[in-house]
């Protein structure tokens, strides 16, 4: 581990994101806690970044009660990493990982705010709706 990333608590900053914004869903905090990891950490190799950003991962699947939710985002994010480490170099998976990721999470609300916009016309007074858990998403198209 690289000594600026040594440093860095994903799990405490995970944390912090989830109880500054609670809105912010756990899959959305997870990218952008990994989005603040790679722009901390300065591998030399790609195998190296993958190790890193792996063991943060783990590291947050242990830490929390929000498993599932949690696994997906990390996922997601590290298949994103797997198919942009074949075509370039570290710096530039690095670079267009911190572009993705944030992008991913400053747009995360907006688009909760479209679905719910483009499903309220499907949805009457007096309907009742049946949902398998909560979801902000639901939430947002109920108000």
């Amino acid at each position: 581990m690289t000594a600026t990333s040594s440093t860095f608590d994903i799990v405490e900053y995970y944390t912090g994101l989830i109880n500054d914004d609670p809105s912010i869903s756990p899959p959305v905090a997870a990218v952008g806690s990994l989005v603040r990891l790679i722009e901390l950490q300065h591998a030399t190799t790609m195998l190296e970044f993958m190790m890193i950003t792996r063991s943060a991962c783990d590291k947050l699947k242990s830490a929390t009660h929000q498993s599932i939710s949690l696994s997906a985002g990390c996922d997601v994010f590290l298949k994103q990493m797997s198919r942009l480490s074949h075509t370039q170099s570290v710096e530039e998976c690095r670079a267009a990982l911190i572009r993705a990721g944030t992008e991913f999470v400053q747009n995360a609300g907006r688009c909760r705010s479209s679905v719910a916009e483009f499903g309220s016309p499907f949805v009457q007074d007096e309907q009742t709706i049946l949902v398998h858990s909560y979801s902000r998403v639901v939430m947002g198209l109920l108000e």
